[in-house]
């Protein structure tokens, strides 16, 4: 199946394009950018949408240099770059042009002075969002990128545009107030610009045409996030596969361990249980379940497994407690509300991760709040499937071990 690339992609794309049209005037037709270290460590450069090179078509002179490529080092992926297709509607100048035009005005219904001089100063780029053969709310759109010089400044400021959500609570990676541009992307774009601009002060502001309806397809209202999309992604690509094909392969994965003479099966959601989980324990291998725990720990006991270690973020494995054993979001609600009755707080809050900053300061109940959690999920598991023990560790979002329980039949 054809694999994708994510919203954070697009926008590193575009951010390098548009800066290099800010230096020379001419937008690129294609750049190459550099992905996150994960995409290739977990096979996922195979089959993206975009050609894959092994090593950038450009220098990193003032990436690397700045530190700006540590963690990206995952690949790369040429992707094609264009003018925005509003910019081009209105008569203004395509590929191969400066753009022009007060940066306020770039906005829908994107009207258009008559004419207009070159503003060297600024620069626009876009690219079409691909999600390969698993198409989501975000499919097809246009990632648009202004970039711009600030002479009285060193660093690159990334903020959102039009159509780019704006977080207003917590527990999100992004603190209310910001726009909703996750750490990772950020990262792809800073570096990107880095790339063709070694130094100075750039401005770099994503927008997003069709951000604002096409959010109303996703979870960002719940979340609140309001007025557009988020820039996401942490491998920088989307992954295409059936249930029935994950399943498989988590199904493999596990007879794997078993063939190693595994007496005990380690898991977890997804790539931050695994790290910490193996971080903690110095296990070589980690089975990730993604959003069928109860199909992994049924494919578990069936292949003689009876003790069960499970790390991972409790918004995913309070799921389990709450009686969900298919965790995808569309099968199973958010947890926040259950694990806050559970510990007996008081307060709404977004996410579970926020009743974890809540708690934070004070370690000492922090860690005994989602120990008790841990342990009831660990009871949970044991009582629903033939499993003489079962472990559970807890994980906030920076990988931090919150709580840990164990239930043994």
């Amino acid at each position: 199946m054809k694999r994708g690339f994510t919203t954070g992609t697009a926008a590193a794309a575009a951010a390098k394009g548009a800066a290099f049209g800010l230096l020379t005037g001419v937008l690129p037709e294609s750049v190459t950018i550099g992905l996150p270290a994960g995409s290739r460590k977990y096979g996922l450069t195979e089959g993206l949408t975009g050609s894959l090179t092994g090593d950038p078509k450009c220098g990193l002179t003032g990436a690397s240099r700045d530190g700006l490529t540590d963690g990206l080092t995952g690949g790369f992926i040429c992707l094609p770059v264009r003018t925005p297709s509003y910019m081009q509607q209105a008569g203004r100048p395509t590929s191969g042009s400066p753009v022009c035009g007060n940066p306020s005005s770039v906005r829908p219904p994107y009207d258009s002075p008559a004419s207009c001089s070159p503003a060297p100063s600024e620069f626009y780029g876009s690219v079409i969002k691909d999600a390969g053969d698993d198409p989501d709310a975000t499919h097809g759109m246009e990632i648009t990128v202004r970039v711009s010089f600030l002479p009285e400044s060193r660093e690159i400021i990334i903020r959102g545009g039009y159509g780019v959500g704006l977080v207003t609570k917590g527990g999100l990676q992004v603190p209310p107030g910001e726009h909703a541009i996750n750490p990772v992307p950020r990262k792809m774009i800073e570096c990107s610009v880095r790339e063709v601009i070694p130094e100075g002060g750039v401005e770099v502001e994503v927008i997003v045409p069709e951000g604002i309806e096409r959010a109303k397809k996703t979870f960002n209202p719940r979340l609140g996030i309001e007025g557009g999309i988020s820039i996401l992604g942490t491998t920088g690509i989307v992954v295409p596969m059936s249930v029935d094909a994950i399943k498989a392969t988590i199904f493999c994965e596990i007879d794997v361990c078993r063939f190693e003479k595994s007496d005990c099966l380690y898991m977890a959601p997804g790539k931050i249980g695994e790290k910490s989980l193996k971080e903690l324990t110095g296990v070589p291998r980690v089975v990730q379940f993604s959003n069928f725990p109860g199909a992994a720990l049924e494919h578990g006991t069936r292949a003689g497994f009876r003790r069960v270690v499970i790390g991972g973020h409790p918004g995913k494995l309070t799921k389990l407690l709450m009686g969900y054993f298919d965790t995808h979001s569309k099968d199973s609600p958010q947890a926040h509300r259950f694990v806050s009755d559970f510990l007996g707080l008081d307060g709404n809050f977004n996410t579970v991760e926020e009743i974890i900053q809540r708690l934070r300061p004070n370690a000492r109940l922090l860690k005994s709040s989602f120990s008790a959690l841990a342990s009831a999920i660990a009871e949970k598991i044991v009582r629903t499937y033939p499993l003489e023990s079962v472990e559970i560790y807890l994980f906030a979002m920076d990988g931090g071990l919150i709580g840990e329980g164990k239930h043994t039949f």
